[in-house]
């Protein structure tokens, strides 16, 4: 099946890439677990991927729509976990795609999320089940009035009323979660919108977006492409380390980590046009399979 968004078509099926081409805005993380999101990384690795036997490690790229070893050899996961002796594969770096080199990286092996081949749709992500967590390995300034517009395929498993999806340092200040099944845009002490009613615990694309400006800001969570909850919010986006599937990053809390899947993220410090906002959407959803 086809659809179009601004005149561009987009195959549900299969599902656009290079979606960062088609913004009119750049954004400052990007992340996907299964396909390249730009014409200008493809051929860089997406991942670093460690095995559990041996602890060697390996980038990844995708050649054919397939996650290979960044080597000659162009080794599968499953090839390389077989010749290492290994079962499975856990995430030392995810690569970010923006051009930005906002990677994300965990050093410590316990607290590596595990890669899943095959999650929604048969696209790759990663999963958190316990207190794992990414991290920026440069710190990153965010900005407080240039608004937010970060879009995630993922889905929650388990998780508690603070579960971070991505936050800044302090988790009393910005940071895009989960309350139980209610995503929630946390955008400083006290001050706060999630969804109306619970979502479930299944397969989504959760958009996070918070307009442009000083002061006071109209904050809106969508789900699944649909307007779920808005509220007027004051952002305060802190520099320094950021985090991935927790709340905070300095220290980051095992009562707040996102115990789930994320298969894509797109992140950026800018409020999107409704188009931007369209093509984005569309596209995650199509390759993700998200409803």
């Amino acid at each position: 099946m086809e659809y179009f968004v601004n005149r561009r078509k987009v195959f549900r099926g299969g599902g656009a890439s290079y979606v960062l081409d088609d913004l009119s805005v750049g954004v400052a993380f990007a992340f996907s677990a299964s396909r390249y999101l730009s014409t200008a990384y493809e051929g860089s690795p997406v991942l670093k991927l460690r095995e559990d036997n041996g602890n060697t490690t390996s980038d990844f790229k995708i050649v054919g729509g397939v996650l290979v070893t960044n080597d000659v050899n162009e080794y599968t996961v499953a090839t390389w976990l077989t010749n290492a002796s290994a079962t499975n594969a856990y995430a030392q770096t995810w690569y970010d795609q923006s051009g930005n080199g906002n990677d994300v990286q965990q050093l410590t092996n316990a607290s590596q999320p595990l890669y899943v081949a095959s999650w929604s749709n048969g696209r790759a992500a990663l999963q958190n089940d316990a207190a794992l967590h990414l991290t920026t390995v440069s710190s990153f300034t965010g900005s407080n009035t240039l608004g937010v517009s970060c879009y995630v395929a993922c889905e929650e498993v388990s998780s508690g009323w603070n579960g971070g999806i991505i936050g800044d340092p302090n988790a009393t200040t910005f940071g895009l979660r989960f309350n139980v099944q209610k995503p929630k845009y946390y955008a400083d002490s006290s001050s706060l919108v999630e969804t109306t009613s619970n979502v479930t615990r299944a397969p989504h694309l959760i958009s996070y977006e918070g307009n442009a400006g000083a002061g006071a800001q109209t904050c809106t969570i969508r789900v699944d492409s649909v307007q779920d909850a808005t509220a007027s919010l004051v952002h305060d986006q802190r520099s320094g380390t950021w985090v991935l599937f927790n709340a905070r990053a300095n220290p980051a809390s095992t009562g707040e980590e996102f115990n789930g899947y994320i298969g894509e993220l797109l992140y950026a410090k800018a409020e999107f046009s409704t188009g931007d906002r369209d093509i984005a959407e569309a596209s995650l959803q199509a390759w993700s399979g998200t409803p």
